[in-house]
């Protein structure tokens, strides 16, 4: 969830459950982050503003955790 956004600059809230049967194993978990991207410069040949969707895959190491 986004938590907050202005400019160029993101927060998010995230939250997990991990396992109860973990035993010393390290933790990985990721996501896709989609935004759009504007190109406020244009090109010479294109006059109008060029909109890309861009997915962004995250990873995340909790390294190894003991419950």
């Amino acid at each position: 969830m986004v938590t907050w956004r202005k400019g160029n600059k993101v927060a998010l809230a995230l939250s997990a459950q991990l396992p109860t049967d973990l035993d010393s194993e390290e933790i990985l978990t990721g996501f896709g982050l989609e935004f759009v991207y504007t190109n406020t410069v244009p090109a010479l040949e294109h006059r109008e503003f060029q909109k890309v969707n861009v997915i962004v895959p995250v990873f995340v190491s909790f390294g190894k955790v003991s419950i």
